[in-house]
């Protein structure tokens, strides 16, 4: 059962527009290098500095250099932290790449981590271990969680209506236009113990961060071994975006990938063997096309170069154990 708290929130100290446009940025691994040098050039205190760090002039390490930065933030008073345990609630506006305009809700609170076993919150990609060593080694160079995990819960009745329409009952606290053109709009609202008491019997499922996911269990494990197991400590906990799978603004895309031919290749036994678990169709043109017509179920497209493209559609299969 995933424990869910709200949190004391590190945030920006705005202005009385409570604007934060170049400040608040999308998560670092969708930031270009070019976006990047835009948002470190425009601003100095832009948290581009501090999820994409350079090395220091004084020769620091890139993670030392973040260390530093947002320590001195936080004495400048660039960063504040909120006296009281609060969840945060996010709404983003964007048009998705059919031109539609939509609306998508969120809140944030921590969760406790789980432990060896515990299926309780849910992943499907697997992670590699040069992405989590970079953000394992800026975790213990600034303390912080500087991204939240996207997760997804199940909400068809919608207990959890009530408590994210705070978000109609007031204006934002602030607001911050990013860099791929989503409106940001936040509020700090006090602790709803509904909240936990519902996602206790929810099973999270990782939308995207799996590498920050990742990273928080690594830094929590090396925490236990240097400082033993404290009950309920900061490290036991990560930071998340909690989306219900209903909101009518989630839209999660397909994932492209290009492989290159193995040696031996041969792409009609390839195919082949792919009717086992799909079926498989040539198309002639328009391939992404296909599969968004593709009925129900599951349905992806491969391109073979100098081949064809086909359309995979999973059959029905009974397993039987």
């Amino acid at each position: 059962m995933p424990e869910v708290k709200p949190f004391c929130g590190l945030r920006y100290a705005s202005d009385e527009s409570g604007n934060l446009d170049g400040l608040v940025t999308p998560p670092y691994d969708v930031i270009s290098e070019e976006e990047r040098a835009r948002l470190t050039a425009e601003n100095p205190h832009s948290m581009a500095h501090l999820l994409l760090p350079r090395a220091g002039a004084d020769g620091a390490s890139k993670y030392d250099a973040a260390g530093a930065a947002i320590d001195a933030w936080i004495q400048e008073g660039v960063l504040e932290q909120d006296a009281e345990p609060s969840y945060y609630l996010l709404r983003q506006s964007f048009t998705d790449l059919a031109g539609n305009a939509r609306v998508r809700r969120a809140f944030f609170g921590v969760v406790k981590l789980p432990e060896e076993g515990e299926r309780t919150i849910l992943g499907h990609e697997r992670t590699f271990d040069k992405p989590v060593e970079d953000r394992l080694s800026l975790t213990a160079a600034t303390k912080a969680n500087l991204g939240a995990v996207f997760g997804l819960y199940s909400d068809p009745e919608g207990a959890l209506e009530g408590f994210l329409a705070q978000m109609e009952a007031r204006p934002a606290e602030t607001t911050a236009n990013t860099i791929d053109g989503v409106r940001q709009e936040f509020w700090r609202v006090a602790d709803d113990p509904a909240v936990a008491a519902f996602l206790r019997d929810q099973t999270i499922y990782i939308a995207d961060g799996h590498h920050r996911f990742q990273t928080a269990c690594a830094y929590r494990d090396g925490q236990r071994k240097a400082c033993g197991n404290a009950d309920a400590a900061p490290y036991d906990f990560m930071l998340m975006g909690f989306v219900a799978f209903g909101d009518a603004g989630l839209k999660i895309y397909p994932p492209h990938r290009l492989v290159q031919k193995p040696e031996g290749f041969d792409a009609d036994d390839f195919l082949a063997a792919l009717e086992a678990w799909f079926d498989v169709r040539r198309v002639a043109e328009d391939l992404p096309g296909a599969v968004d017509a593709a009925p129900g179920g599951c349905a992806m497209g491969v391109a073979i170069h100098g081949h064809g493209d086909f359309l995979l559609t999973l059959k029905d299969i009974e397993r039987t154990e």
